[in-house]
């Protein structure tokens, strides 16, 4: 799935992560991170219904982070 397909939970602040969850379309992804790292993660699941989801676009998520990919790769090796 694309992150960048999904409505925003927070029409008022799109710019903020969450989206609404395009399986049960009540529920909340809030965009999982890696709790050492910090790195946004590509998988995801929705705070209601648990269905889990794939972004297919995750290097495009963490550009808009502030990341490329082998900042990514560097980070994740550091902490290994």
């Amino acid at each position: 799935m694309r992150y960048q397909d999904l409505v925003p939970y927070d029409t008022e602040r799109p710019e903020k992560w969450s989206r609404i969850c395009p399986a049960c379309k009540k529920g909340v992804l809030l965009v999982h991170r890696n709790q050492q790292t910090l790195v946004i993660s590509r998988a995801d699941a929705c705070i209601r219904c648990g269905r889990r989801f794939i972004y297919t676009d995750i290097e495009s998520m963490w550009e808009k982070d502030g990341m490329t990919r082998e900042q990514v790769v560097a980070e994740v090796l550091r902490r290994e």
